[in-house]
């Protein structure tokens, strides 16, 4: 039997993505840049072990995450997060995402028992 929720974030560079490659001139990938939200999780891996962890989202993606995150918790069961580069999962302890300009909105944190 599943408990709590699963979620799958995905960042927004692909594997073969090379604009951090030496040679690629920075001031390109400035005015080349979308908009993105960072994701900012503190989670629980199954041993344990707390650790905090960042990836770049879609914009939107990230809002709409912690708010999903809000939602399921009312349920009082954990909420899994599995993130890439490096694959991690974990039960979410925090959440919180950084927007475009800085400003840090919305926040989620677990339910304690």
């Amino acid at each position: 039997m599943q408990w709590g929720s699963t979620y799958k974030a995905h960042s927004h560079a692909s594997p073969g993505d090379d604009r951090h490659s030496p040679g690629h001139h920075r001031a390109v990938k400035v005015i080349q840049a979308r908009a993105t939200e960072v994701l900012i999780a503190v989670m629980n891996d199954d041993a344990g072990k707390t650790t905090i962890h960042q990836v770049n989202l879609k914009d939107t993606y990230c809002v709409a995450l912690v708010n999903k995150f809000h939602e399921d918790a009312k349920n009082g069961k954990p909420i899994t997060l599995t993130l890439p580069n490096p694959t991690f999962t974990g039960i979410v302890v925090e959440a919180h995402c950084v927007m475009p300009d800085g400003s840090i909105k919305p926040t989620f944190k677990a339910p304690t028992i």
